[in-house]
């Protein structure tokens, strides 16, 4: 309650000082001079400095100017009122302009999220995927945005939970091989989300930083449905380095290779060992090939999905 009483403070605060400051952009506060003494008063005519057509800010302190008849002060006054008006169009105009440009920028910077669908079949996280078509290497920083959006995607985590409750459940060895108790079936989406973020963090963060590889799948988009096919296939095993060159996808297959050894500390103990594991990297991989095929054909997808509802 503190806290908030504090924010609520602060933002009468600042609404108060921006109220203040518009009244005093609308209705120009002038220092005045007394006429006995020559000092700053409150009361009075307006004082001015002898600067043309300028008419001072109260906040400044600075001596006091000379009083100025109303004569002296229509022909101190300018720019017109006419030309304050044309100007208006002419400021909107160009912060216009300025807003297309940023707005130009952001779309085809090199960030993670630049060409990114977002998510595809609408709760599947698809940071990584790229419908742009145009290369451009991430830095450091960017590639763990990219891991950390995609590992703690709300939605996504919402679909492991899904997951757990159905796909890994079966009636002889309940959740994961854990049991059909509530605490096993916990178990099983802790460490099906263990597994995801392990791999996905070496594989698509620390190595590819390490090894300069690019974690994205990039979309062809055209071509025959085979050729697509064959390509987002083969995108498990090349991708692309720093400086755009297809090379081996060594990153991901260490960090899948590495997610499912250390897998065997909290797996059950029927799903330990050598030929576990290596069907754990299968696995992986084989749902890396289901995932880039998916990212490939969603637009087509969700286009005819929109075309028929």
């Amino acid at each position: 309650m503190g806290w908030r009483l504090a924010g609520w403070a602060a933002g009468a605060a600042v609404l108060a000082l921006a109220g203040a400051l518009r009244a005093q952009a609308q209705f120009p506060l002038y220092r005045t001079q007394c006429p006995a003494s020559g000092a700053l008063c409150s009361g009075g005519e307006p004082a001015w400095q002898d600067l043309p057509g300028t008419w001072r800010n109260p906040f400044e302190v600075k001596e006091a100017g000379t009083v100025v008849g109303p004569p002296q002060l229509q022909a101190r006054m300018e720019p017109p009122l006419s030309a304050n008006m044309q100007a208006a169009p002419q400021a909107q105009a160009g912060s216009g302009l300025a807003a297309k440009q940023e707005k130009k920028k952001k779309v085809y910077s090199s960030s993670p999220q630049a060409g990114s669908p977002g998510h595809i079949f609408w709760v599947v996280p698809a940071f990584k995927v790229n419908y742009a078509g145009n290369f451009k290497p991430l830095t450091p920083k960017e590639k763990f945005q990219e891991w950390a959006e995609s590992a703690y995607d709300p939605e996504g985590i919402a679909l492991g939970t899904v997951q757990a409750a159905t796909l890994q459940y079966s009636a002889s060895d309940g959740f994961c091989g854990y049991g059909s108790s509530f605490t096993s079936y916990l178990q099983c989406f802790g460490s099906m989300q263990l597994d995801s973020d392990d791999s996905s963090f070496w594989g698509d963060y620390v190595f590819t930083v390490w090894w300069h590889q690019d974690p994205r799948y990039f979309r062809l988009g055209k071509g025959g449905f085979a050729k697509r096919t064959l390509y987002a296939i083969s995108r498990v095993f090349v991708t692309f380095n720093d400086s755009g060159k297809n090379v081996f996808y060594s990153s991901a297959l260490a960090g899948t290779t590495l997610a499912a050894v250390v897998s065997n500390f909290y797996y059950p103990q029927q799903d330990r060992g050598v030929g576990p594991t290596i069907d754990r990297v299968g696995i992986d991989l084989g749902d890396t090939a289901i995932y880039n095929g998916s990212a490939e054909f969603w637009p087509d997808i969700h286009r005819w999905v929109r075309k028929e509802f």
